[in-house]
């Protein structure tokens, strides 16, 4: 774990001029209780250095900090995406989370439930939140039960499309991306007879088969409002309801069909993209940061790369072009918050990070998206990301499993999935069993 503070060392020149009129414009943080010391908070996350937020949120801390070197400082504690996950949920069972803290959202209904997290609904209004953020990803930071705004997203995180090679496809035959599974599933064969891997897959760590492509594949099945429904417990939708078995049998098919590499459960996603970028594989389904990562790994297929959606059934779906649209991760406030570092804390995110200056640096630099809009220069993205963000205009927005379904529901389902592709369980018998978990939930 690492921890500092990023701040603004001044000389006494300096602060003299700073506290006589050059911070005009700049709105310095007020105490409440009459104390002269500034207002100290803490700014928890997982992303390290070198890594694209990382790159957005160091710079808007700095910016805060030296803007208010005299009234307040953000302490940025950051740590590695495991041991984040580790600290954090030991953290939120004792009550003991930083006043800014990055939660999924699971965590966030898990902590909100218990009181570790505060609501934010006013916070959300006070600051324009609702001006700035894109129409639905504030759900993922919505408690279910209670309509309340938990967390903010900071991710426009897209998942489940397909990038394809261009030249493979055409040396395949095929003209344009099929319709339907059943016109995948014989675009798959043509691609095998040819020697390829019609589409890598790496699911050691058995999340890639969920978040990256079965949340907007068995969403061209099941449709968002069965979701919701599932997600409510209302009584209104069940794991064991046709139109969600009818996908995991399809789901099921491509695998049978030798849709994919067959060591698909043995290796890791970054494996799985390297099949695709050496030219062995002709697809992926895909999430947005790994745009960047084609161009960088092989500018050669990333310029005959295309995008699509996944096909769904020939009849009976409820939606169509399903692509996951997630926030994923959002920045929720620890219940120990005062007011003063709430005044704070709404300043940095008002003036600091849900700007256009901090949207741009990941956008352009790192060619993914945010959860608020940004008028960017689309030359400076890479061929994979604009492929992707034309299916993102042309798609129907879902959400993410893997962030949003309930944690011991998600295991199973999760693993379930991996053995589905084994054809080692029925998807019937998976159904059921994510149902029966589902049901001690009711």
């Amino acid at each position: 774990m690492k921890r500092r503070i990023i701040s603004l060392l001044l000389c006494s020149v300096m602060l003299t001029a700073c506290l006589t009129g050059c911070g005009q414009g700049q709105k310095e943080v007020k105490r409440k209780d009459g104390k002269n010391e500034k207002v100290s908070l803490t700014f928890t996350h997982l992303f390290v250095e070198g890594e694209s937020w990382n790159d957005a949120i160091t710079p808007a801390i700095e910016r805060f900090n030296k803007d208010h070197a005299n009234s307040a400082e953000i302490i940025v504690e950051e740590m590695p995406q495991d041991a984040y996950m580790t600290q954090i949920n030991a953290r939120g069972t004792a009550d003991d989370l930083s006043e800014l803290v990055m939660v999924k959202g699971t965590m966030m209904k898990a902590f909100s439930d218990i009181g570790a997290i505060i609501e934010l609904t006013d916070v959300y209004k006070d600051i324009g939140l609702e001006q700035v953020l894109r129409p639905g990803l504030i759900q993922e930071g919505t408690n279910i039960d209670d309509d309340a705004i938990y967390s903010f997203p900071i991710a426009l995180g897209t998942y489940g499309f397909i990038l394809y090679n261009e030249n493979i496809f055409k040396e395949a035959g095929i003209s344009e991306f099929p319709a339907t599974l059943d016109a995948f599933n014989t675009a798959c064969a043509k691609l095998r007879e040819l020697g390829y891997i019609p589409m890598a897959l790496g699911d050691r760590d058995p999340w890639a088969a969920d978040s990256i492509l079965f949340s907007a594949f068995v969403n061209n099945f099941v449709g968002n409002e069965w979701y919701q429904n599932i997600r409510k417990c209302n009584g209104k939708a069940s794991f064991t309801d046709k139109e969600f078995v009818d996908a995991l049998a399809a789901y099921q098919n491509i695998a049978k069909n030798n849709g994919f590499n067959d060591d698909f459960a043995s290796i890791s996603n970054d494996e799985r993209l390297a099949l695709y970028t050496n030219g062995k594989a002709a697809m992926i389904s895909a999430g947005d940061w790994e745009c960047k990562n084609i161009d960088g790994m092989s500018p050669e297929i990333s310029s005959v790369t295309k995008a699509a959606h996944w096909p769904g059934p020939a009849s009976g779906g409820k939606a169509e072009a399903s692509i996951v649209q997630s926030a994923a991760w959002g920045i929720a406030m620890g219940s120990r918050i005062t007011d003063e570092q709430m005044e704070a804390a709404k300043i940095f995110l008002k003036d600091y990070f849900y700007t256009e200056e901090t949207g741009k640096i990941i956008v352009e630099e790192n060619n993914e998206f945010t959860a608020w809009e940004v008028d960017y220069d689309e030359s400076k993205l890479v061929a994979p990301a604009v492929e992707m963000n034309n299916r993102v205009k042309d798609g129907t927005a879902c959400m993410n499993w893997d962030s949003t379904l309930d944690p011991t529901i998600k295991e199973i389902y999760q693993r379930g999935l991996q053995e589905l592709l084994m054809q080692s369980i029925d998807p019937k018998e998976l159904a059921q069993n994510m149902q029966d978990e589902y049901e001690l939930l009711q």
